[in-house]
C-alpha cells in the first residue's frame, strides 16, 4: 500500500532513485529467501494432472475471472498516469497517493467480500465484481477535478478485491476444501493471473494508442459489464440448493490482508 506514495513521492527528481530502492528491496528479499531455504529442507509436492480441472467449468469460469481482473489492475497502470496527467496534470506524487488509496480500498473490501460470499453465490460475487470494475472504467473521465476522480480510482480497488476474492475462494469450492492447497490449481491461477497481467498492458495500450484514451477505457468497461452480467446469467442458471462453500470464508480475511500489505 506505500509502495506506490514511496515511489510517487520519490520520482519527482527522475525514475533512477525509486527503482533503485525497488530494487535494494527486491535484493534482500532474494537474499531472505535463500537463507530460508538453505536452513530448511523443502518440501516438493507431485505434480498432478492439469487437465481434470481444466475441463471443469466452474474452475475455467474462475481462472478467465481472473485473466480479466488481472488484466484490470495491469492495465490501469497504464491508463491512470496517461489520463490523470492530460486531464489534471497530475504530480507523481499525487498519482502514486491515489494508487495508495485503491489499494486501502483493496484491503477493506477484500474482508466485506470474504464474508459476504458465504452469502450469496460467489459466482455472483464474480460477476458483480466484474461489472462494477467495467463501471469504473466508465466513470473515469467523467469527474472534474483530481478531487472527485478519488471516487472511480476507489470503485476499480474495491471491484478488483471482490472478483479476486470471489475467484479464489470459488477455486477452493470446486476442489473440496481437503484440496485447497492442489499444485494443480495454484499452477492454473498462477498462469491465469500472468496471462491477464501480460494481456493487459500489450492489448489495451495498443488500443489507447489506435482509438485514443477514452475509446480504449469505454470498450474494456463495455466487456468488463457483459462479461459480469453473463457470469450472473450463468450462476442463476446453474444454482443449485447442493452449492455450498466448501471452506469458511472468513479464514481468508487475514491471508487476504497480508497478501495485500
Amino acid at each position: 500500500t506505500m509502495g506506490p506514495l514511496i515511489g510517487g513521492s520519490l520520482s519527482s527528481d527522475g525514475a533512477f532513485w525509486p527503482c533503485l530502492l525497488a530494487a535494494l528491496v527486491l535484493a534482500a528479499l532474494f537474499a531472505a529467501t535463500m537463507m530460508f531455504l538453505k536452513e530448511n529442507d523443502a518440501e516438493f509436492t507431485k505434480m498432478e494432472p492439469l487437465m481434470p480441472h481444466i475441463k471443469d467449468p466452474q474452475t475455467m469460469l474462475s481462472l478467465t475471472s481472473l485473466v480479466l481482473v488481472s488484466a484490470t489492475v495491469a492495465f490501469s497502470e497504464v491508463i491512470l498516469p496517461l489520463h490523470l496527467d492530460v486531464a489534471f496534470n497530475t504530480s507523481a506524487s499525487a498519482l502514486g497517493g491515489l494508487m495508495m488509496i485503491a489499494a486501502i480500498a483493496y484491503i477493506f473490501v477484500a474482508n466485506v467480500a470474504a464474508l459476504v460470499s458465504e452469502k450469496i453465490n460467489r459466482n455472483v460475487l464474480m460477476g458483480g465484481g466484474l461489472a462494477a470494475n467495467g463501471v469504473a472504467f466508465f466513470a473515469l473521465f467523467s469527474p472534474e477535478s483530481l478531487a472527485v476522480e478519488v471516487v472511480p480510482v476507489m470503485l476499480l480497488g474495491c471491484s478488483a478485491s471482490v472478483v479476486y476474492t470471489g475467484c479464489f475462494l470459488r477455486l477452493v469450492d470446486s476442489v473440496g476444501q481437503g484440496d485447497a492447497r492442489s499444485p494443480a490449481l495454484q499452477q492454473l491461477s498462477f498462469v491465469a493471473h500472468n496471462v491477464g497481467a501480460f494481456l493487459g498492458p500489450a492489448l489495451l495500450g495498443a488500443s489507447v494508442h489506435m482509438f485514443g484514451l477514452e475509446a480504449a477505457a469505454y470498450g474494456y468497461g463495455f466487456i468488463a459489464v457483459c462479461a459480469g452480467a453473463a457470469i450472473g446469467w450463468y450462476a442463476k442458471k446453474t444454482a443449485s440448493l447442493d452449492d455450498e462453500p466448501s471452506i469458511n470464508a472468513s479464514a481468508l480475511v487475514d491471508f487476504q490482508l497480508l497478501f495485500t500489505l
